[in-house]
């Protein structure tokens, strides 16, 4: 069992690196790798031909340092002499583990990392309008543009971009993004499950914010794209 899923992972990563070798100077369009495809969508929005959310989160136009930075994580941590590192019974230890992504983390170098990082923020985000709740949508924008002061939880367009958009580096596009894997993070991050950034930042954000409010600033998010005459189909 173990041999065939070691072909079944070295037969995607053999695909994975055929693709990868794009970099964000190539004028050409980025090709399409099927495998990463299954969960991210031919054009990385992380939806199929028909417009539903795969599972999958969408990545096109992402910055680029954080999808590389996000593949460090799903990889095993390695010790200063480029061992393994186990927990106390045995298992690989990971910064953030994911049933597909961390197999393929594993065996690509930190190079092909950034070169699928270049990959994929070379793609075009797209926005699909969405139909939310008004109230939902005004407690989602008031988060996202002012904070929770009572709470001291930040403006999240203080470090997302006013629009989503990120900061190269240091912080992700989550305009557009899927509502459902959103709330799915932010109540990661709240826990513990997933690395909260620059000094766990995220952990202490989400730990402040209550279900609520996770639920209304993340489809606010979700609406968001660049052009700023677009609006929100509100029911």
């Amino acid at each position: 069992m173990f041999r065939l899923f070691s072909t079944i992972t070295y037969l995607l990563v053999s695909s994975l690196a055929a693709s990868i070798c794009w970099s964000a100077d190539n004028s050409k369009s980025p090709p399409v790798n099927h495998n990463c495809a299954q969960c991210h969508g031919t054009d990385g929005n992380g939806r199929d031909d028909k417009g539903n959310w795969l599972i999958g989160p969408s990545i096109a136009g992402q910055v680029p340092e954080y999808i590389t930075e996000q593949m460090q994580n799903f990889a095993q941590v390695l010790d200063k002499k480029g061992n393994r590192v186990l927990d106390s019974q045995g298992n690989p230890v990971y910064k953030r583990y994911a049933v597909y992504m961390s197999p393929l983390s594993n065996v690509l170098d930190e190079n092909s990392m950034v070169n699928f990082g270049n990959m994929y923020h070379g793609y075009k985000p797209k926005v699909t309008p969405i139909k939310a709740n008004p109230d939902v949508i005004a407690l989602g924008e008031k988060i996202w543009r002012s904070g929770v002061p009572s709470s001291k939880v930040p403006a999240c367009a203080a470090c997302h971009g006013v629009v989503g958009q990120g900061m190269p580096k240091l912080f992700p596009r989550v305009g557009g993004q899927n509502s459902e894997y959103l709330i799915k993070q932010l109540k990661n991050f709240r826990i513990g499950k997933r690395p909260g950034g620059p000094n766990g930042m995220m952990k202490t954000i989400a730990s402040r914010m209550t279900d609520e409010e996770i639920v209304a600033v993340s489809t606010y998010a979700s609406g968001l794209d660049f052009n700023p005459k677009s609006d929100f189909i509100r029911s």
